[in-house]
């Protein structure tokens, strides 16, 4: 698709050309699709071009299965130097998108936890900003906060950009249980959850059979922590999560675990919205 990207709004336009530079095909086909729907001037008309003969290539010998694969029971067993990557990782917009590295949309699931008032919520908001402003829909599971209070508007001004929040939905309540969960798994490229622990009849093993049966969908759950400081609910859930954030007063968080960082601990401020060098000094008084 030809665009113009002058007639698109900057962040947009960042976006895309981000997309471009990491080869991003997934997140190039959303952006091309958003900017369609919602800026259609910025498409250029494709102008037809005679095509040039095809130049013959060499004609690759074929390794016959039986090389490549062996029967593991019921499971074939693929020669690991065989196998290739089926989707590519992906650079969040916005400092969250910094902080958190990379993102791959593949049985993709990131927990939040912490003390009360460290800023797990607002969290959540800016990483679905940064998931909404990519393109990505998003519906929002409010169990803790009703959808329609004064407290989820402000957040929705202070976190979520215009553009993200016409990707965003939100529902307050869960009467099915994890069936509504699936249902909207179907339907949002992003599920959030505040918090987990809200959802009757939920047990332990749930939250890693939403990640496995739909696996180009990206969960954000949080979950309320325990005196030990591990997820209320079970450790089972962190173990399962690429991404297990802890948020600490007065509203620092660092990924305890991160299977997309290159190692070093990232500091960030929520509620200043910016990496820092080093946790912050605590305070006694705490912030939601």
């Amino acid at each position: 698709m030809n665009i113009d990207l002058r007639k698109v709004p900057a962040d947009i336009k960042k976006i895309y050309q981000q997309a471009l530079k990491y080869d991003d095909n997934i997140s190039l086909r959303i952006i091309e699709q958003e900017i369609k729907k919602h800026y259609p001037k910025a498409i250029k008309k494709s102008v037809s071009k005679t095509a040039s003969p095809r130049k013959k290539t060499a004609v690759r010998k074929k390794v016959t299965i039986q090389e490549n694969k062996k029967s593991v029971g019921s499971l074939g067993a693929i020669r690991i130097d065989k196998t290739r990557p089926s989707t590519n990782l992906i650079q969040l917009p916005t400092i969250v998108g910094d902080f958190l590295e990379n993102v791959e949309r593949k049985e993709y699931a990131l927990v939040l936890r912490g003390q009360k008032g460290a800023g797990k919520s607002t969290l959540l908001f800016q990483i679905m900003n940064a998931f909404g402003i990519a393109g990505y829909s998003v519906c929002f599971f409010s169990l803790e906060m009703a959808g329609d209070s004064k407290l989820i508007s402000n957040m929705r001004d202070k976190h979520i950009s215009s553009h993200a929040q016409r990707n965003t939905y939100i529902v307050s309540d869960t009467p099915n249980g994890i069936k509504d969960l699936e249902e909207a798994a179907q339907k949002f490229d992003v599920v959030a959850i505040d918090s987990f622990s809200k959802i009757k009849g939920t047990k332990q093993d749930d939250f890693d059979y939403l990640r496995k049966k739909y696996p180009n969908t990206f969960f954000l759950v949080i979950f309320q922590s325990t005196t030990a400081g591990t997820a209320r609910g079970g450790t089972m859930s962190e173990y399962d999560a690429q991404c297990v954030i802890q948020c600490d007063v007065p509203g620092v968080a660092y990924c305890e675990k991160n299977r997309y960082s290159d190692g070093e601990a990232i500091y960030y401020d929520i509620h200043n919205k910016k990496i820092v060098d080093e946790a912050l000094p605590k305070k006694s008084k705490r912030r939601k």
